[in-house]
This record gives structure tokens, C-alpha cells and sequence, in this order.
């Protein structure tokens, strides 16, 4: 699943980068290389944000290790 929401991304980012040096001055191209950044900021905040939510250790299984 998370593979999937990162893929679906960078893809979608990476055709923004072609249509803007393919059709408009090269300059039109700084806010999607300015947006690919902020893509990555926001993918690793995402994927700590989900180990924690889905990989944190449960009370259950702490409580068989007494």
C-alpha cells in the first residue's frame, strides 16, 4: 500500500516536470522542481508517520514477555 502512494506520486510529479520543459520556458520548470522537494519532505514525514501508527508495539504483546 505504501509503495503503491509513493509511486502514484513521484509519477504524477515526474509528468509535471516533462510538461513543463517540454511546452513552456525553462523557467516554468523552478515550481516543479520546487514541488518535487516538498514532495520528499512530505513522503518522509508520511513514512514515520505511518511506522508509527501501524508498527508500534501493542499492549498485548508486551504484556507476554512478563
Amino acid at each position: 500500500m505504501v509503495g503503491m502512494i509513493y509511486t502514484g506520486g513521484m509519477r504524477n510529479i515526474s509528468a509535471g516536470a516533462v510538461l513543463a520543459i517540454s511546452f513552456f520556458p525553462h523557467p516554468a520548470a523552478v515550481p516543479v522542481v520546487i514541488g518535487m522537494l516538498f514532495q520528499q519532505i512530505l513522503a518522509a514525514f508520511y513514512g514515520q508517520l505511518i511506522k508509527l501508527v501501524y508498527f508500534k508495539p501493542s499492549l498485548s504483546s508486551s504484556s507476554k514477555n512478563l
